[in-house]
């Protein structure tokens, strides 16, 4: 998939493991770039190629696995918690 065709969201989430109550706001990707999907070493990437996953926190093939990550809650199984969605 071509980065221009990822949708791309904010959520607001916490960290799964810690009491903390801190609340952070991270970018995620519905869909994966061409580049992640072949096999080519992140040392051959290009800049933009770069820049673009390090925008990225987490990548979701669909948006029912990020709504899904929502309802999880505390159940979850990412060392993370989606508490909201935001659209971007």
């Amino acid at each position: 998939m071509k980065t221009k065709d990822i949708k791309l969201y904010t959520v607001q989430c916490r960290w799964a493991d810690e009491d903390s109550s801190e609340i952070l706001f991270r970018t995620v990707a519905i869909g994966r770039p061409n580049f992640l999907e072949e096999d080519k070493p992140c040392e051959e990437w290009t800049e933009e190629e770069e820049e673009f996953d390090c925008q990225i926190f987490h990548y979701y093939d669909n948006y029912e696995q990020l709504n899904q990550h929502l309802k999880d809650g505390d159940e979850t199984k990412e060392d993370f918690i989606v508490t909201k969605i935001i659209n971007q």
